[in-house]
């Protein structure tokens, strides 16, 4: 996944969070929050959706010129 764990990013850039997705059953969606869970966004899928695979995603996020320390956390949702 990127970025990676405890890793950096410049304030005020645009960077591409990404990563895989894997269930029993397709998963149907990927969100992320950049905020420690207050809010979360739909990630967009890089490859199509089939049972029993990983299923790439990506977010493009503007990191606020202001930040600090964020942390980014993931959920999916499976057809099941």
């Amino acid at each position: 996944a990127r970025p990676s764990p405890n890793g950096t990013v410049a304030k005020g850039t645009t960077v591409e969070i990404a990563g895989a997705a894997w269930s029993d059953g397709p998963v149907t969606r990927v969100e992320v929050s950049t905020d420690g869970g207050r809010t979360w966004t739909d990630a967009e899928f890089t490859d199509p959706q089939s049972a029993w695979t990983w299923r790439r995603w990506r977010l493009r996020w503007q990191v606020p010129a202001t930040a600090g320390d964020a942390v980014l956390m993931t959920r999916a949702t499976d057809a099941k």
